[in-house]
Formats: C-alpha cells, structure tokens, sequence
C-alpha cells in the first residue's frame, strides 16, 4: 500500500494540470485498499470492531462501490445493504 500510494503521488505530480487529490495518504488507497489497511493495523481498531465482521462489511460494500463507480444504476437493495452497513458501522464507534 505504501507503494501505491508513493506511485500515485509521483503520478500527480507529474500531471499538475489534473486536479489532485487530499493530500493525506489514504485518499490515494483504493476502496478495497482498507480491509488491508485495518489488518494490518488492527491494534488500533480491535477495540472497535469484529475483524472478520468489518472486513466482510468492507468486501459487501467494495462490490457495491464497484457498481457506482462504473456508472451502473445500484438497485434499491444495494443501497438499502449499503445504508445499513454504515449504519452498523457507525454505531460500533459509537
């Protein structure tokens, strides 16, 4: 992830013309990018979540991020799932 994000970096920096991104390292990790980011540094988040609970949330909501971003229409279900997940997730951190 380290890497990716250096990539990027470099990446933008070359294309000033392009608008770039927040600065802050994790806005140049994909969305899949945070189940790995959140494994690889569970100590700070085993307080707050089930690891295989959260990393299943994250891999359902991957899918439906997927479908959006390749300007697919997302059925009502999909969405509902995805409110509902954030819902949960919100209310772990309380």
């Amino acid at each position: 992830m380290k890497t990716k994000v250096k990539d990027r970096k470099l990446k933008e920096e070359k294309n000033q013309w392009h608008v770039g991104r927040n600065q802050h390292p994790l806005y140049y990790l994909d969305f899949g990018d945070l189940g790995n980011l959140i494994k690889n540094n569970w100590d700070v988040f085993k307080d707050f979540f089930d690891q295989t609970w959260i990393l299943s949330r994250i891999d359902e909501a991957e899918k439906t991020r997927n479908v959006i971003a390749h300007t697919n229409v997302l059925s009502s279900e999909e969405g509902q799932r995805l409110e509902l997940y954030l819902r949960d997730v919100l209310k772990q951190i309380g």
